[in-house]
């Protein structure tokens, strides 16, 4: 995740506002504010070790900017190697079931590169800081904590007792865990919880921005008057309260900037904090729709159809998966929310057919015996049926890595395993075109097909068997991309590897029909790509079902880096989530109450 995609910078001084749940604020010597943002990262050097922080707050309080802000300058202020190094993990994603490790060594290993034995080595010596964010979220909402009491089981125990950590969670989801009885909350940890914003801050932090030029206009800062106004005469008003958190007064100021006079009034005149918030996460898609970039020919989509996605969007990051919500979602697994059993299916019945018409089709050819193409047909189809049950992981090519001629080693060492494989191929070659043709012949062919086949394993180990430590983290818009590409280099070098070898046998032997089988095997296993970029079909069967349902984007990636782009969505790594989960809960139980018509003109 990145500070931009929270529609914040880092060390803008947005305000954030934290204090011991038992202290109130105090001002430091040097006469700033003890608890803003920008006083973070010294109140945790000021910890005693292991320096162990929990942070609680309301929904939209700051919690993730806090820890981010915190993360980026202890990044930032790493002096020596030994300093542990700060990794955001969304507690979402863990079962607390199983230990903090693997959730570690996935994030070390998916994002940085990192190999499995490494990030091992690098928990088991304390080199690691786990930023564990939204242990709220583990629980599907509205329930007991389940999940979140056994993360703080974990955290209490070996080897995390002693150890540095930074959670975020909500204040009522904490309050919850402590008054279940079962433990004394996160052992040893500095609570700090973020405080609403007063009107004061709150006008002051407005004003800050309209004090900006080169930031804001004319025309938005006439707009933002009203705020400041209804803040000033009803301190404690209704507005004020609503706009009390840092998400909703930048929700607020971005829908000033486009609302016209009626909307406006409505905001000021609310009766309530709750008409406050669906006043505002109800403009979230008609302001993005209006500022949509490009020209009017590209990236071009309704309100409606916005609306629409993002519910369904919402409900399926809200489902729960191996009783956790599932919070987040990468390309290859949009076919779960197309409907897992009809994409599985999906993919099912095409990965046989294109078996049963490449494979046991070439073997009815080549035999000439129907009962033969009938048998090898069905075990062509029967092995791409399995093969389509798989649950698909997405593959890379890897051309340019991490560092210097690991592209050359890897290749040097794949071509040392392949000739292995190519001292085989060439002695089944050679002996079979040896007993056709006589053994000088097959020796010649023997020895054409064994170094062939040892360079084309060579390239398939270099540029598809990359160790995780030479990989280049991967963008989450590029992950089916990559796949389809991985699978075409693999087709290629395939078809190669078994078509020349087949026909360079058929013109030593002299045979015109043995040479053509040759190239018509080679074609044939181009349809490779099928089966080992299988991600990329699955997530075509899901565009297919997009597409008859009408339920989401008929291109997926597209339209999620639009929602990126425009702030509706936020990204994780290689997954997408909703920008704020208060947000996702509302699109779940009151998007689809809205009239796209009624806000089409509000905005502009």
């Amino acid at each position: 995740m990145r500070l931009d995609e929270l529609q914040v910078s880092y060390g803008s001084g947005m305000p954030v506002r934290f204090g011991d749940l038992v202290r109130a604020e105090e001002a430091e010597p040097d006469g700033a504010v003890r608890g803003a943002l920008p006083s973070v990262t010294s109140f945790y050097a000021q910890l005693e070790a292991p320096r162990r922080l929990l942070v609680v707050g309301e929904p939209g309080a700051g919690k993730t900017v806090l820890v981010l802000h915190l993360l980026l300058d202890l990044l930032a202020g790493r002096t020596t190697s030994d300093m542990p190094v700060p990794v955001r993990c969304n507690a979402a994603g863990w079962n607390a079931e199983t230990s903090l490790e693997p959730l570690l060594i996935g994030r070390l290993s998916a994002e940085y590169g990192v190999p499995e034995r490494v990030a091992h080595a690098l928990i088991d010596y304390g080199r690691i800081l786990p930023v564990l964010d939204g242990l709220d979220e583990m629980d599907p909402p509205g329930q007991p904590p389940v999940q979140a009491a056994l993360a703080i089981a974990r955290l209490n125990g070996p080897p995390w007792r002693g150890r540095p950590i930074v959670v975020t969670c909500r204040s009522a989801v904490y309050e919850a865990l402590r008054a279940a009885g079962t433990h004394d909350g996160i052992s040893g940890c500095k609570i700090v919880a973020l405080r609403a914003l007063r009107s004061d801050e709150i006008a002051e932090w407005i004003q800050t921005l309209l004090d900006r030029d080169d930031q804001i206009s004319e025309t938005h800062a006439r707009s933002i008057a009203p705020i400041l106004a209804e803040i000033d005469v009803h301190p404690n008003g209704v507005l004020a309260r609503a706009l009390d958190t840092p998400w909703m007064l930048t929700l607020a100021l971005s829908y000033v900037e486009r609302a016209d006079a009626a909307a406006m009034r409505a905001l000021t005149a609310a009766e309530s904090t709750e008409a406050i918030t669906d006043l505002l996460f109800a403009a979230q898609v008609p302001i993005a729709c209006a500022q949509q970039p490009g020209p009017a020919t590209e990236w071009r989509y309704t309100e409606a159809e916005v609306q629409q996605w993002m519910h369904t969007l919402a409900r399926h990051l809200s489902e729960d998966e191996n009783g956790q919500p599932r919070n987040q979602v990468a390309l290859h697994q949009l076919w779960l929310m197309a409907g897992g059993a009809t994409a599985r299916r999906l993919h099912r019945v095409l990965l046989t057919v294109v078996s049963v018409l490449s494979g046991g089709g070439l073997v009815f050819w080549l035999s000439g015996s129907l009962r033969v193409g009938l048998a090898s047909m069905l075990v062509f189809g029967f092995l791409g049926w399995l093969a389509g049950g798989v649950e698909p992981q997405p593959e890379r090519a890897i051309l340019r890595t991490r560092r210097k001629g690991s592209l050359r080693a890897r290749l040097v060492t794949g071509l040392l395993r392949g000739s292995t494989w190519g001292l085989f191929m060439g002695l089944g070659f050679g002996l079979a075109t040896g007993l056709t043709a006589g053994s000088r012949t097959g020796l010649l062919v023997g020895l054409l097909i064994a170094p062939w086949a040892g360079s084309l394993t060579g390239l398939v180990e270099g540029l598809l068997a990359v160790p995780a430590r030479f990989r280049t983290s991967q963008d989450a818009s590029d992950e089916i991309r990559d796949d389809v590409v991985a699978g075409v280099v693999f087709g290629m070098l395939v078809g190669l590897g078994v078509g020349l070898p087949g026909a360079v046998s058929g013109l030593v032997a002299g045979t015109l029909t043995a040479t053509f089988a040759g190239w018509l095997t080679g074609l044939t296993a181009i349809c490779a790509p099928m089966y080992l970029a299988r991600a990329s079909v699955r997530y075509g069967c899901a565009v297919i079902a997009f597409r008859t349902r009408k339920i989401f984007a008929s291109r997926p990636a597209k339209f999620l880096q639009w929602a990126v782009r425009t702030g509706l969505v936020r990204v994780t790594g290689t997954a997408y989530q909703i920008r704020h989960d208060t947000y996702r809960q509302w699109l779940v139980t009151r998007s689809q109450a809205l009239d796209p018509s009624a806000t089409a003109a509000k905005y502009r």
